[in-house]
């Protein structure tokens, strides 16, 4: 397995929960790939806007959602503590509205 998504959508929103890409198939499209199905079929479900939470120093993982479409809609300060940190770390809120093609 490559990578895989896991989302929802409920009320005219969807959100993506998870996103992983093996290390040995990163950079070549598969989680753009992935993000775009998810879209895709979000809005087929009647959703008007996807939504993430990415950690603010994820710098590849934002350059992603950056790419596919998304644009910051808030920050939640210290929400996630990632293993081996003493201290949790903000979030970045993203969002896009769906029916948009990737930037």
């Amino acid at each position: 397995m490559a990578g895989f998504l896991v989302a929802r959508a409920i009320g005219g929103e969807a959100e993506i929960l998870t996103l992983a890409v093996a290390p040995r198939a990163r950079r070549r499209g598969i989680g753009l790939g992935l993000v775009e199905a998810a879209a895709l079929e979000a809005a087929r479900r009647g959703g008007g806007a996807l939504y993430l939470e990415v950690a603010a120093d994820n710098d590849a993982a934002t350059a992603l959602y950056r790419a596919t479409g998304f644009e910051q809609a808030g920050v939640r300060a210290r929400l996630l503590r990632p293993r081996g940190r003493r201290r949790a770390m903000d979030a970045l809120v993203l969002r896009r509205t769906l029916n948009s093609p990737a930037a």
